[in-house]
C-alpha cells in the first residue's frame, strides 16, 4: 500500500507480513537458512576462492560471497572489510528521536500535531509531517526524516543542536500573521485560550501562550502587532534544545557503511575483491523512514544476486571456450 507520500506498508498494517512472505519465498527457491553459524573471519583463498572462519571452528570454501551483515554501530564492526582494501564511511545512528530537555514540553506526552516542518538551525535540512510529542521529546515521520537527513551533522555535533518546529506546518510567515491579525479583528473579546489557530490541541496552545509570555485570559482584541509576532515565531519557528537521541536506543538505521565508491554499481561487485558482492545496510545507503530503507535493502539484494549469477555465467562461457 503506498500512501500519498509514497511511503509503502503492508496492506495489513503488519510487519509480520513482510517476514513471512519473504521467508516463503526463500523456502520456495531453496534457499538454505543456518543459525548459530557466525562468520569469525573471511579471506581470499587459492584461485580466487573465499574461505570462511565460522564460529563453529568450520572453515568453508566458496567461490563467491555476498555480504549482507547489515549496519554496525561502530567503525570496529567493519574493520574486516577495510581490510580487504574496501574504504568504509564512518557509521552513525540515523532514524531517531529527539531527547528534549524541556519538562513542560514533556508534560503534553501524547499530543500529535499533523502536520509540521521541523529544521536544524543553520542548516538546510527539513522535513515534514506528523509530530508526536513524547516524556522525553519529539517524535513522529518529522523528526524521523529530519534524523535521518541530518545524521551526520548530529553526530558530529554528539546530538547537541538548535530544533526549528512550524506548528503551523508549511504555512508561510506572512499567512500565519495574517491568520491571527483576522481573528484579533473577527473575535476581539475572545480570550486567546478559546480560539485556537490552525487546529492546535488546547494543551499545546496553551504550552505555547505561555512560552510567548502571553495569558490565556487575555482578549485578542488586546493583542496588538507585537503579541501577534510574538505568536507567529512560534508557530512558524519554535525552537527547542535536542539534548541527544532518544532515551531507549532505539535508532532503526546505520548511516556509513563500505563506501559506494568500493563497488561497482552495476552489480555491487567489490572493486578490490572480485567475487565478493555487497548488498543492504552494510552499504552506505540510507533513507528516511516509511519503507524506503526496506526497499533498499531488497533492491541492492536483487542487484547484487544477478551480479552473482551474471558472474557465474561469465565464467562458464569463458571455461567453455
Amino acid at each position: 500500500m503506498t500512501q500519498d507520500d509514497q511511503c509503502v506498508f503492508p496492506r495489513v498494517q503488519d510487519s509480520e507480513a513482510v517476514i513471512g512472505c519473504l521467508t516463503r519465498l526463500a523456502r520456495q527457491s531453496g534457499v538454505v537458512v543456518r543459525t548459530r553459524c557466525g562468520v569469525a573471519q573471511i579471506e581470499r583463498g587459492e584461485a580466487g576462492h573465499w574461505r570462511l572462519a565460522l564460529s563453529t571452528g568450520a572453515v568453508e570454501t566458496y567461490d563467491r560471497v555476498v555480504v549482507t551483515t547489515g549496519g554496525a554501530p561502530h567503525a570496529e564492526g567493519h574493520d574486516w572489510l577495510q581490510a580487504l582494501g574496501h574504504r568504509l564511511e564512518t557509521p552513525c545512528p540515523s532514524l531517531f528521536t529527539f531527547q528534549i530537555n524541556d519538562k513542560a514540553l514533556t508534560a503534553l506526552s501524547g499530543i500529535v500535531v499533523d502536520p509540521v516542518q521541523t529544521a536544524l538551525a543553520g542548516t538546510k535540512m527539513r522535513a515534514e509531517g506528523p509530530l508526536l510529542i513524547t516524556h522525553w521529546g519529539m517524535s513522529g515521520p518529522a523528526i524521523l526524516k529530519l534524523s535521518s537527513l541530518g545524521a551526520r551533522h548530529l553526530f558530529d555535533h554528539q546530538y547537541q543542536a538548535r530544533l526549528l518546529v512550524a506548528w503551523a506546518g508549511e504555512v508561510s510567515v506572512e499567512d500565519v500573521q495574517a491568520e491571527l491579525f483576522a481573528i484579533a479583528g473577527g473575535s476581539p473579546k475572545k480570550q486567546l485560550g478559546n480560539v485556537r489557530p490552525f487546529g492546535l490541541q488546547q494543551r499545546l496552545w496553551n504550552y505555547l501562550l505561555e512560552k510567548a509570555g502571553l495569558s490565556s485570559d487575555r482578549l485578542w482584541g488586546e493583542l496588538g502587532k507585537k503579541g501577534i509576532n510574538r505568536l507567529v515565531n512560534l508557530l512558524t519557528a519554535d525552537e527547542y534544545a535536542i539534548a541527544g537521541k532518544g532515551a531507549f536506543k532505539e535508532e532503526f538505521v546505520t548511516c556509513g557503511g563500505v563506501s559506494l565508491d568500493s563497488v561497482s554499481t552495476k552489480n555491487l561487485e567489490s572493486k578490490t575483491c572480485p567475487g565478493l558482492f555487497f548488498a543492504g545496510e552494510v552499504l552506505d545507503i540510507d533513507a528516511i523512514t516509511g519503507g524506503f530503507n526496506l526497499q533498499a535493502a531488497w533492491t541492492t539484494a536483487y542487484v547484487a544476486a544477478r551480479g552473482v549469477v551474471e558472474s557465474v555465467a561469465r565464467e562458464a562461457v569463458s571455461i567453455d571456450e
